[in-house]
């Protein structure tokens, strides 16, 4: 357990370390329902030439279709597993070594390129459940009845479950504040504002009154 230890919080792979905490911390608060599950998702263009950055590395290498948190999630996992491993078996022979530190560096590029296609490979099947359906459209949903999501629903954040019959939907939601609006509650939407992609919704109670 010491040399576990001693090699997470050792470079390279501390640099893994750190991003799995703050990955573990995000997925806490996602489960409470403190932060948005879709809070990184962003549209990507389907003409790869005008990607760059992030959205270019998650297209090219077929990391899109399911949302961007749980990518990089699994990027940063399988970085953190592929990086512990060579740096236990390898770096101790390099140890006191200017070559330790290159070797480092190596390491961590290496494991970030062979989690690419592992990722990749992952997520091929779970796309299916994150299928957009076209059928419906946004201003139908008008007068729907949802479930509130997150710990609470602001002019700027809120997330709310839809039962559409089929494999369900997920919308971002906001409601004019204040408001006691929580997680377990039930609205109904009243507008949708596509410019912003959200939905306004406002209390089932106060929506019959």
């Amino acid at each position: 357990m010491e040399q576990f230890i001693h090699t997470i919080i050792s470079f390279p792979s501390v640099i893994f370390t750190v991003l799995l905490g703050i990955v573990v911390i995000y997925w806490l608060l996602a489960m409470l329902g403190a932060v948005d599950v879709n809070v990184f998702d962003f549209d990507i263009d389907a003409d790869p030439s005008s990607l760059s950055g992030l959205s270019g590395l998650l297209l090219t290498f077929g990391l899109i279709g399911v949302p961007v948190s749980l990518s990089l999630s699994l990027l940063i996992l399988f970085s953190w597993l592929f990086c512990y491993f060579a740096a236990a078996h390898l770096l101790p022979l390099l140890a006191g070594t200017i070559f330790q530190w290159m070797a480092g560096i190596v390491i961590l590029i290496i494991s970030f390129a062979l989690a690419i296609p592992l990722v990749a490979r992952i997520v091929r099947p779970m796309k299916r459940f994150f299928i957009e359906h076209a059928a419906v459209s946004h201003s139908e949903l008008v007068g729907s009845v949802c479930t509130v999501m997150t710990l609470d629903v602001s002019d700027v954040f809120g997330q709310a479950a839809l039962d559409d019959g089929e494999a369900g939907l997920i919308l971002a939601i906001r409601a004019n504040t204040p408001n006691d609006l929580t997680k377990g509650d039930k609205v109904v939407i009243i507008d949708y504002d596509k410019n912003k992609g959200t939905f306004e919704v406002v209390s089932e109670k106060a929506f019959q009154h």
